[in-house]
């Protein structure tokens, strides 16, 4: 809070430049000059980002009764504070560590009093106020909750609201039933009182309702007893003291034992007396999967019965290890074929999934480029990569004539041992023995279209067989004529 006491009459804050003098100035004053005034600074421990208001709280006094106005000045830390001329300091220039001087100097006009000054020092930076109710942490008891404070309402949610370091009684939960004298509980000593409780034969209004042993006294399932007389299941006619234990799992006579052929002890859904012929057993009751463990698992008297047996007649039964004793081809050791089951009982469906390659020619040889993962091969696959023209039945990867070449290999005839690359080309017999088209038959050194092996003269051009006939003394048409 700010403080500001303005003297009646009086004109605060003239700019004031350089010292004041304690001397007549040119209008001749003779009198005395004014008293000292008394200031102070509020607040008088002021916080980081606070702003300082200094105020007057005793006044000049002049005895010539010259009227009085005052001149203010601040230092920060020993420096003068420019634009400081007035009686405030705006929060924004406060910082913690910081000491703070006021200086206030009474005037007549002419002649000046005894300079009065207040100082202080700026702390730290108030607690910040987490939930926004106006108390900060360090007078707030839960400052994350913003309904409790000092001085705040109490209201009934068990928590010291007003911050007086008392819970109301009224918000204690003395009986720890989980509600509260404020939220209904009609007795709060009594954990077995409280709204929604269920009503007991001893004469207490347990459910808070306004109505005691309501009930509890009548007999509601018509059997002649009521809760109050030691009916254990009102609403149970077949329940009530005295009455005929059946199975049913239930204290038919309230006597507070089940008996031991109604309880069902290995927790598998039937007691002894609906049939369990070991209720040791969790896995035996009638109607129990039979197991290979020579028990009678289902209590029909039969040990291992089906189990024991070769349904298939594969050989094996399924306590021999046949997971599939209704399928001959299924038992342990089988061949694993691919159609979705568990062929050999190894606890994994077919084999694992392979690479097929398509074979679009049918030569038996597939193509590199085009395959699927499977188990097995679809249809138009084969499980080779040795195609090297798909489209060519006649281009495969086989060796058929077994001389170390296939047609993919560069055998240009597999049928033939005698043609392939493994082959010496032999000359002017018209057969390509080395499949190498590069590598001719003979050679055609004029160019003339023919070669040494049907060219009369290989090193002429115009000489050749069919060529024209010149009167050259040369058989030009390699006719044997000249």
């Amino acid at each position: 809070m700010r403080f500001r006491y303005l003297a009646m009459g009086l004109v605060f804050a003239v700019l004031h430049v350089g010292c004041p003098q304690y001397e007549e100035t040119d209008g001749g004053d003779t009198g005395t000059p004014p008293t000292a005034a008394e200031v102070r600074i509020a607040p008088a421990s002021p916080a980081e980002g606070e702003a300082l208001v200094a105020s007057l709280v005793s006044q000049a006094w002049d005895a010539d009764d010259d009227p009085i106005s005052y001149l203010w000045s601040w230092t920060c830390d020993g420096q003068a504070e420019a634009g400081a001329d007035g009686p405030e300091i705006d929060a924004g220039r406060t910082v913690e560590g910081q000491t703070w001087t006021v200086t206030v100097q009474s005037t007549d006009g002419e002649l000046f009093g005894p300079p009065a000054s207040d100082t202080v020092q700026i702390g730290p930076p108030p607690p910040p106020d987490m939930d926004g109710d106006g108390w900060d942490a360090s007078e707030d008891c839960d400052d994350a909750d913003a309904s409790t404070y000092p001085g705040a309402p109490e209201v009934c949610d068990g928590v010291d609201n007003d911050c007086d370091g008392t819970l109301p009684q009224a918000e204690a939960d003395l009986d720890g039933d989980g509600l509260m004298a404020c939220e209904g509980d009609c007795d709060d000593n009594s954990s077995w009182t409280y709204p929604g409780a269920p009503e007991q034969c001893d004469g207490q209004d347990n459910d808070c309702d306004g109505t005691v042993d309501e009930d509890v006294d009548q007999d509601l399932d018509g059997d002649g007893h009521t809760a109050c007389e030691g009916d254990c299941h009102e609403g149970e006619p077949l329940v009530y003291p005295g009455a005929e234990e059946i199975c049913d799992g239930f204290d038919s006579d309230c006597d507070g034992v089940i008996p031991p052929e109604e309880a069902d002890a290995d927790s598998d859904g039937v007691a002894v007396c609906e049939g369990d012929c070991d209720d040791t057993d969790p896995l035996t009751w009638p109607g129990a999967d039979e197991l290979c463990d020579d028990v009678d698992n289902d209590c029909d008297g039969e040990v291992d019965e089906v189990v024991g047996e070769d349904g298939d007649g594969d050989g094996l039964t399924p306590c021999d290890g046949d997971c599939d004793d209704s399928s001959p081809q299924t038992y342990p050791g089988a061949t694993e074929t691919c159609d979705g089951t568990d062929n050999d009982c190894d606890g994994v469906n077919d084999p694992p999934d392979e690479p097929w390659y398509l074979d679009a020619d049918s030569d038996t040889d597939g193509d590199p480029d085009v395959s699927v993962l499977d188990c097995a091969p679809p249809d138009g696959y084969v499980g080779n990569d040795a195609d090297c023209d798909d489209s060519d039945p006649f281009m495969h990867g086989d060796d058929i004539d077994n001389d170390g070449y296939s047609p993919c290999g560069g055998d240009c005839d597999d049928f033939d041992d005698d043609l392939g690359p493994h082959m010496t080309e032999v000359i002017c017999n018209g057969i390509d023995e080395d499949c190498d088209p590069s590598t001719p038959d003979a050679a055609d050194y004029d160019a003339d279209g023919f070669s040494f092996c049907e060219d009369c003269d290989d090193g002429a051009p115009y000489v050749y067989p069919g060529a024209f006939e010149a009167c050259n003394d040369v058989d030009d048409d390699c006719d044997g004529q000249l």
